[in-house]
């Protein structure tokens, strides 16, 4: 798959959201990280995000531009934010 100039959220923001993000912005997709969690819970995590990721935090939403989106392995399918993903 051609990552180059994709929109990609990736949801969830704890180790594998940041491997994930920062393996995508390599392959120079846009990248948008979310989670439900305040950032000040997150940053441990946060401390090797590259910095063209973009970050959404206490966010429920998945973002409508988005191309893809990769859920980390934390995150649960059926949560009720996503409907919208599976809808489209």
């Amino acid at each position: 798959m051609l990552l180059k100039n994709k929109n990609i959220t990736v949801v969830g923001s704890g180790c594998t959201g940041v491997a994930t993000s920062n393996f995508l912005i390599s392959r120079n997709a846009s990248v948008t990280l979310v989670d439900t969690k305040p950032k000040n819970e997150l940053e441990e995590s946060l401390s090797t995000l590259h910095p063209k990721v973009q970050t959404l935090f206490e966010y429920s939403e998945v973002p409508l531009s988005s191309d893809l989106v990769v859920l980390s392995p934390g995150v649960n399918i059926r949560s009720s934010f996503l409907e919208v993903v599976r809808k489209r």
